[in-house]
């Protein structure tokens, strides 16, 4: 656990460094080029001991960046993430996702007061499952 939660530090510190480097660009109107982003890449992963291919992965697959026209750009899910999300946005965006994490999406709801759809439960019916609920009569 002490390895996994170290490399993943790493990789959370790196992608924030990188995202706020591209978001300052954007910031004041200039475009970020391809080729600076990818030298940016390859020296916070030899800075920081990662590999190069799986910090570049991480961030393109959690829909945090964009490829367009040989431009690097933020997508809205990366402006979100860097101008602030009240629950550590990239912890939720670099974390391995599992039943236990505190980003887990059933964790969130239960924060944001909404309640799970799959089942009900009241007093005098149990737990029933949601679409046997709504096969009743009333």
């Amino acid at each position: 656990m002490g390895l996994e939660h170290y490399l993943k530090n790493k990789y959370l510190k790196a992608g924030q460094y990188i995202l706020s480097y591209i978001y300052n660009e954007q910031k004041q109107g200039r475009t970020f080029a391809l080729f600076f982003y990818q030298s940016l890449i390859e020296k916070s992963s030899e800075f920081l001991n990662l590999d190069s291919e799986t910090l570049d992965k991480r961030l393109k697959s959690r829909g945090l960046i964009e490829i367009v026209h040989n431009h690097v750009q933020l997508t809205y899910r990366g402006y979100y993430a860097i101008e602030g999300d009240r629950i550590d946005p990239f912890g939720a965006l670099f974390r391995i996702q599992n039943g236990n994490s505190e980003f887990s999406p059933s964790k969130i709801a239960k924060k944001k007061g909404k309640s799970n759809r799959r089942r009900i439960l009241t007093k005098k019916q149990g737990k029933k499952d949601y679409d046997d609920l709504l096969n009743e009569d009333l």
